[in-house]
């Protein structure tokens, strides 16, 4: 499924690229981890998931964060687990 697979490779490209801004001191709390920054390093420079819904990103902590892809269909929840 295409939808599948471009989900997929937006939550690949999220986390290179929340892990590279936090590389300066290997937190993600640090202040460059943002979505706007996130979303600047991704291809098409968007976060907008393939059915056309936002993705949104959270810092939990200096950690980890979490990746929310709004409304996503059913049937691509299943075959992305």
């Amino acid at each position: 499924n295409q939808q599948v697979n471009a989900v997929l490779q937006l939550a690949q490209g999220i986390a290179a690229a929340a892990d590279s801004l936090a590389q300066k001191d290997g937190s993600y709390n640090n202040s460059d981890v943002t979505s706007a920054n996130i979303q600047a390093l991704l291809p098409n420079n968007t976060m907008t998931t393939p059915w056309g819904t936002p993705t949104v990103f959270n810092k939990i902590d200096g950690n980890s964060y979490s990746v929310t892809f709004e409304m996503m269909p059913e049937q691509v929840c299943i075959q992305a687990r």
